[in-house]
């Protein structure tokens, strides 16, 4: 659906034809591909963060229609890949986190971009949030904002909002094990493009 409809657009992203002027980001979506679209956007509706307006997806933010040395030149050029579009996302003062999006088919850390994603967002102190098809897991209670949210997290006064139905406890169990699938180091994360 992407591709040919932004290639017949003139070959721009999704999020530029949609919006030339483009948006701030208020969070950043790391996903590794395997996951279906149905999956996919379950889990981030279900888990779009409270006070949220905009959020950064690189299938949406990148120019799917172009090839791929061009693809390849827009990835920057710098080797710690401090000239990335992606990159440049984590970094914009407007970004307040990062949405985790497992998936049933395996772990998103055995793809190489999502553990440079999660390690930029960790080295700017960004919190990491897990998306779930029943929410962003342990999401505190009366959080209307991001900030809101890591405030309350990272307090020592965190307590517990509501009790854990069955169906919370089944949707962290499934989110544990879709985000550890087959993993077993990052060292062994792989690179789609072997160039």
């Amino acid at each position: 659906v992407i591709t040919p409809v932004t290639r017949a657009s003139g070959g721009m992203s999704w999020a530029l034809m949609l919006r030339e002027e483009g948006l701030p980001i208020d969070f950043f979506i790391t996903h590794s591909w395997q996951e279906g679209i149905y999956e996919f956007h379950t889990k981030v509706t279900e888990s779009w963060p409270p006070g949220a307006r905009h959020a950064w997806c690189c299938f949406l933010a990148n120019p799917q229609p172009w090839e791929r040395k061009d693809l390849k030149e827009l990835l920057g050029s710098q080797p710690d890949l401090s000239d990335s579009p992606f990159a440049r996302a984590l970094s914009a003062p407007t970004c307040r986190m990062l949405l985790a999006v497992p998936n049933v088919t395996e772990s998103v850390y055995a793809r190489l971009w999502c553990v440079e994603e999660a390690r930029r967002a960790i080295g700017r102190r960004l919190p990491v949030w897990l998306a779930t098809d029943r929410g962003i897991l342990h999401w505190p209670g009366r959080c209307s904002s991001i900030e809101e949210a890591t405030r309350a997290m990272t307090s020592g006064r965190l307590r517990r909002s509501r009790a854990w139905s069955e169906q919370d406890v089944d949707a962290k169990e499934d989110a544990e094990v879709q985000l550890s699938a087959r993993f077993q180091t990052v060292r062994v994360a792989r690179c789609s493009d072997p160039d």
